[in-house]
């Protein structure tokens, strides 16, 4: 039957509206996207959670060592706007991620993936790449 195998939360949706960075790593919005991810796993899918490109890492990292999530999506673009360029802070935040958890099965990025930058990310540390705007905005041959 057909239906989801994995469900991607967004971190800064665990914390009020408007909320800052501090809020996002607060004791509330963990305990939020953990008890998120949690549900989802119940549920017989696997969590995974995306990170903007302004929050920081450590927001995800208690969910990743905790073997909530397998998969941290790294945003290399503000969402919600396709065919933005890459942000190439994105390769430093690539790095450390992978560093700090290298047992994470899936890192990826999404977000201005081109042929220029997919090998730039890769390098850095992701082994899954969303290349939207790239391949459906392409010349159709």
């Amino acid at each position: 039957s057909a239906g989801a195998d994995r469900i991607t939360f967004q971190i800064e949706t665990m914390a009020e509206s408007g909320a800052s960075t501090a809020e996002v790593l607060g004791a509330a919005a963990q305990e939020r996207a953990a008890a998120l991810a949690t549900v989802i796993g119940s549920l017989g899918c696997s969590a995974g959670v995306c990170l903007a490109p302004t929050t920081p890492i450590e927001a995800v990292s208690r969910l990743v060592s905790g073997g909530l999530v397998d998969l941290v999506n790294v945003l290399s673009v503000h969402p919600g706007i396709g065919g933005q360029p890459f942000q190439a802070d994105a390769l430093a935040r690539l790095r450390a991620l992978r560093k700090a958890h290298p047992q994470l099965p899936f890192l990826m990025v999404d977000g201005g993936i081109d042929a220029a930058t997919a090998p730039l990310a890769a390098a850095a540390g992701a082994n899954a790449l969303v290349a939207g705007s790239y391949i459906f905005r392409a010349p159709m041959s």
